[in-house]
């Protein structure tokens, strides 16, 4: 089972659900993490606020499938003719690290940025 106790500045871990309001809660214990509802404002259709409400429910597994992604092995072919450890957007190795302008890497980072 997966614990919701997370230190401050890191997002409330997966599963996630949404009701038909838009209220994006966690599946462990029905806390509400967002609320995508429209609450009387009229800015948002409600096509835009379920799919804003899907997206940040998907968005642990989202990311868990990004960090899963950054170091594919056998994805960099070294010298030596063999192939080690890479990053699949930059083609960098894990072991000299991304290449500049990295999107993976970029993508990861705004989403754990502060975390450790």
């Amino acid at each position: 089972m997966m614990t919701t106790d997370t230190p401050r500045g890191t997002h409330t871990p997966g599963p996630r659900e949404t009701d038909t309001n838009n209220i994006v809660y966690a599946a462990a214990d029905s806390r509400m993490i967002v609320d995508c509802s429209d609450m009387g404002s009229g800015e948002l259709d409600s096509e835009r606020r379920t799919a804003n409400a899907r997206l940040i429910a998907a968005a642990p597994d989202l990311l868990a499938e990004l960090i899963a992604l950054e170091w594919s092995p056998d994805q960099v072919d070294v010298e030596a003719g063999g192939y080690e450890a890479g990053c699949p957007s930059c083609d960098g190795s894990q072991r000299e690290g991304h290449n500049t302008g990295c999107r993976l890497r970029a993508a990861i980072g705004a989403a754990t940025r502060g975390q450790s």
